[in-house]
């Protein structure tokens, strides 16, 4: 969450996939992540069905997203700039596809749309440039019918956001927050349209800290995150997007 001049660089380094992984061992970072398995879930039935569908990870990393979603596809492929991220997504798929390439900067991909497009811990990582230019690529790689479904891991008004941007104030460090605001800006400038927005972490917490123990935290936060103001200072943010269509 703390700026780098280039995520792509930051993204590529050596030991970054085994490091990236083990983060997900963290006591309220796996919850959360159990957390966004269930929306994955309320997305796909809203919105795919029982359709066969063709589907995308873009920036998949280590497969953590793309392991989880292959088996509801007709097709499914995962695309990211890193060899060392790539081998380790080879261990855990079963038949997607996966591509090491730059999307901004080629199209290994050629004429193929797809009906999903998940982009998780991606756009709130990447600095601005490289997000409008992301945003662009993903949108014109959607089917006519399709949906575009990234998470803002750190929303500016949660209390975590708020927390960790007053001790970077203090050690001199940027914390990079986000906002549904500027999601919303930044999906319009690419011809896109915010349809629905999922919450969670409603509960304040961090990395292996958690305020409750797991249970009663599930069970409060399904109740919390569909609360009106409480919904706003929830941690994290799954967005559904699609083209803007003609009214």
């Amino acid at each position: 969450m703390t700026s780098d001049a280039s995520y792509r660089e930051s993204h590529t380094k050596p030991g970054k996939a085994v490091a990236y992984d083990s983060h997900f061992e963290y006591r309220h970072r796996a919850f959360l992540w159990s957390r966004e398995q269930l929306i994955l879930k309320s997305i796909r039935e809203t919105y795919l069905g029982d359709h066969d569908y063709d589907y995308l990870d873009f920036a998949c990393g280590t497969g953590r997203i793309l392991s989880h979603m292959e088996g509801y596809a007709k097709n499914s492929t995962g695309v990211d700039v890193s060899p060392e991220m790539l081998s380790e997504t080879r261990k855990k798929v079963k038949k997607s596809e996966l591509i090491e390439a730059d999307l901004t900067r080629s199209q290994p991909l050629g004429d193929r749309r797809f009906d999903l497009i998940t982009a998780f811990r991606f756009f709130l990582n990447a600095e601005a440039s490289l997000r409008e230019s992301v945003m662009g690529t993903l949108g014109q790689l959607l089917s006519d019918d399709g949906y575009l479904v990234f998470n803002n891991h750190m929303n500016r008004y949660s209390a975590i956001a708020i927390a960790l941007k007053l001790y970077g104030s203090i050690r001199g460090k940027e914390v990079r927050t986000w906002t549904l605001r500027e999601i919303h800006a930044l999906a319009g400038r690419s011809g896109l349209e915010v349809v629905a927005v999922y919450h969670t972490g409603v509960i304040p917490g961090f990395e292996w800290i958690m305020l409750l123990p797991r249970p009663i935290s599930a069970a409060v936060e399904s109740v919390f995150s569909r609360i009106g103001i409480l919904r706003h200072v929830a941690q994290v943010q799954v967005v559904v997007c699609r083209r803007v269509t003609s009214r």
